[in-house]
């Protein structure tokens, strides 16, 4: 991927990543991944992170939300209950840049073993990928969407605030043109003949944004991905259309802008001053989304 007129950052976009794969270039190599638990309800949890490198600090990261003091390389979380299950990372930097831990999942069960949640019935549905939140400012674009495999067909409601979306029956939600009342909780049901599971609930936040435009743009271009992470061929026919995302420097998303599979460019206008960060995922034919790419910035 490249952003024109700021050098060359040339990467071929893998499909298929079951963890968050992005960042910037960094003199940071993680040296030992933090792993899944799974755990009764009243246990401790303990999720570890191991890096060399110069000057490091942590930010652990809950659902793709900042967990406000959890600064270090491990993350200890007492007594866990079903408020606690969800998928963790950790980002890890320095003065030369930034790089994110794997997603893992940390699931929460009673002492019978089964899940502590009233979020699903008895199904084999499993999700794979989980929603992002947004921040954003009026009139982005916002794009999350959820990976699940199943028996059967699977069928997707979206909420917001716990009411049903009309309309919105896909793995993705697009909504185009956000205003501020958009902002608010969104989750979505998956549902086959054994029953149903909801996804994590994430946050969109409609309000400032960026700030202010000052004119600037930026054009990105990628390569097309040929081959899947388990090394079987991505034929173009079954690319359905590209996302492209722009980001803060914590990989918050932001805005979004859906291309179609034809073209390998996007460009962002009116953007403010400041650092911007940009990744780009593929979406299958089946309504699969990819893991970020690498991530590339621009500052204005």
């Amino acid at each position: 991927m490249i952003i024109r007129h700021t050098g060359t950052f040339v990467l071929s976009v893998v499909f298929g990543l079951l963890f968050s794969a992005f960042s910037a270039a960094a003199s940071i190599t993680i040296l030992k991944q933090p792993s899944d638990l799974t755990l009764a309800s009243g246990k401790n949890a303990w999720l570890s992170v191991s890096a060399s490198g110069t000057s490091l600090q942590y930010q652990w990261y809950k659902d793709g939300q900042a967990m406000s003091g959890k600064t270090g390389s491990g993350l200890w979380i007492a007594q866990v209950d079903s408020g606690d299950q969800g998928y963790y990372h950790v980002r890890i930097k320095n003065s030369t840049g930034s790089v994110y831990s794997r997603k893992v999942q940390l699931t929460v069960t009673s002492g019978s073993g089964s899940t502590t949640t009233s979020t699903s019935t008895t199904t084999d549905i499993v999700i794979k990928s989980q929603p992002r939140g947004a921040t954003l400012k009026p009139g982005d674009n916002l794009w999350t969407s959820v990976s699940a495999s199943g028996s059967g067909t699977l069928t997707y409601q979206w909420y917001k605030n716990g009411i049903a979306i009309k309309g919105k029956t896909g793995a993705g939600l697009w909504l185009g043109g956000v205003t501020t009342s958009d902002s608010g909780s969104y989750q979505v049901k998956i549902t086959n003949s054994k029953g149903y599971i909801y996804s994590n609930k994430v946050s969109v936040l409609v309000g400032s944004g960026y700030g202010s435009s000052n004119g600037s743009s930026a054009t990105v271009e990628w390569t097309r991905p040929t081959k899947r992470l388990n090394g079987e061929t991505l034929y173009e026919s079954e690319i359905a259309n590209y996302m492209v995302y722009r980001l803060d420097k914590n990989g918050v998303t932001g805005a979004a802008a859906k291309v179609s599979k034809s073209l390998l460019t996007y460009t962002f206008s009116d953007l403010p001053s400041g650092t911007h960060y940009f990744v780009v995922t593929v979406v299958d034919t089946k309504g699969r989304e990819s893991e970020f790419s690498k991530m590339v910035s621009k500052q204005f």
